[in-house]
């Protein structure tokens, strides 16, 4: 899953979750619990996400470099 997508799962249990609450949903019952943990994962996978395509792009940015730094070297 791609941060992007992970974002969108994320978003969409928020809205879920507003949308119970105006419904009137007990926030005690199983149902707002499931869906507060599936929020609680959804960030993390958002956020690990978000993080592993971060350093994924600054490895791409620094190899050419290094690369190029490899090649004077010689």
């Amino acid at each position: 899953m791609t941060a992007t997508e992970a974002r969108t799962r994320f978003m969409r249990l928020q809205i879920e979750r507003i949308d119970a609450q105006e419904l009137g949903v007990d926030a005690d019952c199983s149902y707002m619990t499931h869906l507060r943990d599936a929020i609680a994962d959804a960030r993390t996978d958002y956020i690990a996400g978000a993080v592993a395509e971060i350093a994924s792009m600054r490895v791409d940015l620094d190899e050419p470099a290094h690369q190029d730094l490899t090649v004077f070297g010689n």
